[in-house]
């Protein structure tokens, strides 16, 4: 099979480039290049980081659930129901509703810069006065900054 004249150019280069190397030096550069592809391979979507903050979100409204008072209480018409219990669903996931519309005011509010071997995700709250950021790498992500 005959390669290209560039490509046969290019794959000369690279010969001549790994021959001159050690053999401790190809082994490095062998790793370097696995453990970039292997990042480049899981570095995370979009969707992946909107599961990550609405999760991170609910944990923090589980925690403030437990500082309402427990004798207040919601009322729309003729129901009533305790506000403790209305913000653990909320938080839970039960009311899908209330899930679904969050989720898709944390999409638009998210910016992603994707730098091939991780993306930052830039998160403004629903005000406007708080930015999270976070770092997405290997299907992980770190929250690094908020404010």
């Amino acid at each position: 099979m005959a390669l290209p004249s560039s490509l046969s150019t290019a794959k000369q280069f690279t010969l001549s480039k790994i021959s001159g190397l050690s053999k401790r030096q190809k082994i490095a550069t062998a790793c370097l290049a696995v453990g970039a592809t292997g990042l480049m391979l899981t570095n995370p979507k979009r969707d992946a980081y909107l599961d990550y903050y609405a999760e991170t979100v609910n944990e923090k409204i589980v925690e403030n659930c437990d500082k309402i008072h427990p004798r207040l209480d919601l009322r729309a018409f003729i129901f009533r129901m305790p506000a403790k219990d209305v913000c653990e669903k909320a938080a839970s996931g039960s009311l899908n509703l209330v899930d679904q519309a969050a989720r898709s005011q944390y999409d638009k509010r998210t910016k992603r810069t994707s730098l091939l071997l991780f993306s930052i995700y830039t998160t403004e709250d629903i005000f406007g006065s708080k930015k999270t950021k976070t770092l997405g790498i290997a299907r992980q992500f770190i929250s690094f900054s908020r404010g």
